[in-house]
């Protein structure tokens, strides 16, 4: 069945990168197409026209028709346009079976084996599981290979049989996690192409280059000579007059060669003529510098939008506006305008000022593969309370977009800094260190003061100081002064020299009850910071350890030259409060290494139809509804949500009656809409005789719900909000009166894995709970974990659910019932789809 009257998808346009790095404009087709279309039709060649059309001979104004204006429920169309000219087209058509679609695309013959067909196939079915198709079928003759190789690498469940003299292609268009492994592949292999002429450039056009010192243009020009780039650079200029000895030209069209990057350095509104200028030349990487766009106001902004629209139709990528510039120190590529060269290391740094939630959504299952070979920090500011405010569920007034960002870094494995100071030591530490086994540390110090504020940071970053082995205690005692401190802090005393803390550093680091050591010295007279440097590289570099060190010398003159150099082996701090969140976040990277991934379990028998049908008779062209009683209990088991017995009850003979026959004692609650039954005094507790069951129905009048009293057992929070950038979060936490004001709800974005969801239940206050809180019997974990799965579930499927609470969820020793719950649903979220790069 479908479920709208059209789709919001029908007029989305999707950029999508190919596998060689150019980009594709999908969107739907309309009236003014109708000659693009034909032209596209009749450019196709005998073969292709045939493979595609079978029986149809020739292109006709029906045909061409018929691929116009689709209505996206009985038939979908898509068109690829490459430099706004129509390269491919794709179309699915329901079937009898209305829960199946055929499907079929064609491409022009020169733009074929660019994996066209791929992309129009992953766009084609998200807009069809919009309209309610929950698979495709395709009739394909067998020489029509790459038809059939498009459908079998989709990574989709694929069936063919001969039929006829043609296969019957047959998949559902449900995303699998092999599917998701498989566009994730093809995403990480088109973005690196699609990104190498800024990474990888041979030769570079610096437009608005000019003589003049001072100028930006100029400036970044003269840095690209400084850093000696290995390829061509090319200065343009309206005068054509030389920079910095180079030959200059007026305009792309006289280059001696197509340059691979073009970097842009005109006033704003120069900008869009010499993008274009550019793109038409065949440039599809600019790094535009200019000012004067979004951060000036809406003419700004407008011309943005203009010169993002340029660079898309045109299948190119952009970098800026408004933005330092590109460096690649290994290229000796330093085109940016910024006084200081770049000197190469193995630390690579991108920073974007705008809307990061996008960005950070679709590179999220990327960068989960990437964290496992390589760190990926982030920082990310914008903590708000102000959706919290705005929020009607409890679920949702405990998340914010921030609790999104939160939870996609931490299933992603990227890991977020604080502060700007934060990021930058964490990816030193993590660039020169290995990681931490735990998050057991040893200070070592010549100031009792400086190690007790340390300790202090230490344990803010979830860090531990444990005691000293004996074995550690023997071999340094002989070592120290008797006045020295044995205890985690060592407190060398400030009479320690360079000698000292070289003899002592080895036997902390033999230590089996240490994972890192932090050294901390103030210069006292007897010894220089230098001095101490030196011992401490000295040290570090003997006992080879493969534990992290860290160095925390606080001199009037920075950092020592010993620890400065790139060669050194121990990472150097400002602060003993800068060293212990960096090895905090390094202490959870190594934790998060040893997670495993986890996988998507497959559904188990929920009725997506029955959800469907509720939803849609809910919100019959309102933009939003909360479900009644019965509503929200029907989408509950329709996901195989346990739920408390319940009767609906309009007076109070019909409270009695449902009481009789439920068993008392029983909890009498407000059945409205929506309603916040705490807050609004619509509960009744406990309720043991007819006569309290009536009292209370009077009380609270109708429509009211009627349960058996569920007496023990944990309150939970378990529940859905649709983030409008990140799409659905599930939420675990405390439940009962108090939710919100414990605020301990954990969030993680669907689809959950089988870690994900392990996690929800077994970490932080919720956990405590699960697992017993000051005696109480243990909750049936792996029941919650079941939980979760299926309301992760429901929030794929339907996305019209924003928000759906179940508070309380009573956990017991056998299994888990919700015992309330509200839904409130809207029109599908109107988030832009999930795309390919």
């Amino acid at each position: 069945m479908s479920v709208a009257a059209r789709s919001p998808r029908s007029a989305v346009v999707v950029d999508v990168i190919l596998r060689d790095g150019a980009t594709l404009r999908l969107r739907a087709p309309a009236k003014e197409d109708a000659g693009a279309l034909a032209a596209f039709l009749t450019g196709l060649s005998e073969r292709s026209f045939y493979m595609r059309f079978h029986g149809i001979r020739r292109v006709d104004d029906s045909l061409v028709r018929h691929f116009l204006e689709p209505d996206w429920q009985e038939r979908g169309v898509l068109v690829g346009e490459l430099d706004d000219r129509i390269v491919a087209v794709a179309e699915y058509m329901r079937l009898r079976d209305e829960s199946a679609a055929e499907a079929a695309f064609a491409v022009a013959d020169e733009h074929q084996r660019r994996g066209i067909g791929t992309r129009l196939l992953e766009q084609l079915a998200l807009r069809a599981a919009e309209a309610g198709i929950e698979r495709f079928v395709a009739e394909v003759l067998p020489e029509n290979r790459a038809m059939l190789g498009v459908f079998d690498g989709t990574g989709l469940e694929v069936t063919r049989e001969l039929d006829g003299g043609e296969f019957e292609v047959r998949f559902p268009i449900a995303p699998t996690e092999r599917y998701m492994r498989t566009r994730d592949e093809r995403d990480h292999l088109a973005v690196t192409a699609s990104l190498r002429p800024f990474f990888e450039p041979k030769s570079v056009a610096v437009i608005g280059a000019s003589r003049r010192r001072g100028s930006i243009g100029g400036e970044l020009f003269r840095n690209v000579l400084a850093a000696d780039f290995v390829g061509a650079a090319y200065p343009i200029n309206r005068d054509a007059e030389p920079v910095g000895g180079v030959p200059a030209y007026k305009s792309v069209a006289d280059l001696p060669e197509m340059a691979d990057l073009a970097v842009v350095c005109l006033p704003g509104p120069l900008v869009l003529d010499a993008a274009e200028a550019a793109l038409a030349s065949g440039m599809k990487a600019l790094c535009v510098i200019s000012s004067g766009f979004a951060e000036v106001g809406a003419e700004g902004r407008e011309r943005q939008e203009r010169l993002l629209d340029l660079v898309r139709a045109h299948g190119g990528r952009l970098v800026g506006p408004n933005c330092l510039g590109i460096a690649v120190p290994r290229l000796g590529l330093n085109a940016t305008f910024g006084p200081r060269p770049l000197p190469p290391g193995p630390i690579a740094f991108s920073s974007q000022s705008g809307a990061l939630g996008l960005a950070l959504l679709k590179f999220a299952r990327l960068a989960q593969r990437v964290a496992r070979r390589k760190p990926v920090l982030a920082l990310k500011s914008g903590s708000t309370e102000a959706g919290a405010r705005a929020a009607s569920s409890h679920t949702a007034a405990l998340a914010s977009s921030d609790t999104a960002v939160e939870a996609l870094f931490r299933q992603a494995g990227v890991i977020r800094a604080g502060t700007l100071e934060e990021l930058v030591d964490a990816a030193a530490l993590l660039s020169s260190q290995p990681l931490p086994r735990g998050r057991r540390v040893g200070v070592l110090t010549n100031a009792g003061g400086l190690g007790i504020l340390c300790a202090d940071a230490c344990a803010a970053a979830g860090l531990e100081l444990p005691e000293l082995s004996e074995e550690t205690r023997a071999a340094l005692q002989p070592l120290l002064p008797d006045e020295a401190s044995l205890a985690n802090p060592v407190d060398l005393l400030g009479s320690a020299r360079g000698a000292t803390f070289e003899a002592v550093i080895p036997a902390l680091l033999e230590d089996k009850r240490l994972d890192s050591l932090i050294v901390l010295f103030v210069p006292p007279v007897v010894a220089g910071a230098d001095e101490v440097a030196a011992a401490i590289q000295a040290a570090v570099e003997r006992g080879a350890t493969d534990k992290p060190v860290l160095a925390v010398l606080i001199s009037r003159d920075g950092t020592p030259a010993a620890l400065r150099e790139g060669g050194s082996s121990v990472a150097s701090f400002a602060y003993p409060e800068s060293a212990a969140r960096a090895l905090g976040l390094a202490a959870a990277r190594a934790e998060w290494l040893r997670r495993p991934a986890g996988t998507v379990p497959p559904a188990r028998e929920v009725d997506v139809a029955a959800a469907r049908r509720i939803v849609e008779t809910a919100i019959n062209g309102h933009s939003e509804a909360w479900l009644d009683a019965e509503a929200t209990r029907g989408l509950l088991e329709a996901y195989g949500v346990a739920v408390v017995p319940e009767r609906v009850a309009q007076t109070a003979d019909e409270a009695v009656e449902a009481a009789r026959k439920l068993g008392l004692p029983v909890v009498l609650k407000t059945a409205a809409a929506g309603a916040h039954k705490t807050e609004q005094g619509g509960v009744a507790l406990d309720l043991r005789d007819e006569t309290q069951v009536r009292a209370a129905a009077e009380r609270i009048g109708p429509p009211l719900l009627v349960q058996p009293m569920i007496s023990g057992g944990a309150e939970l929070l378990a529940g859905i909000v649709q983030d409008p950038v990140f799409g659905p979060l599930v939420a675990f936490g405390p439940g009962g009166v108090f939710a919100d004001l414990i605020g301990a709800a954990a969030f993680r974005i669907a689809p959950l894995t089988d870690v994900d969801a392990k996690e929800l239940v077994q970490e932080g206050k919720a956990g405590r709970l699960v697992a017993g809180f000051r005696g109480a019997p243990a909750a049936d974990a792996p029941a919650l974990v079941e939980l979760l799965h299926r309301l992760s579930r429901l929030a794929q499927d339907v996305s019209e659910v924003a928000e759906l609470d179940l508070n309380p969820v009573i956990a017991l020793p056998d299994g888990y019932v919700a015992v309330d719950a509200r839904v409130r649903v809207a029109g599908r979220a109107s988030r832009p789809a999930l795309k390919s790069w």
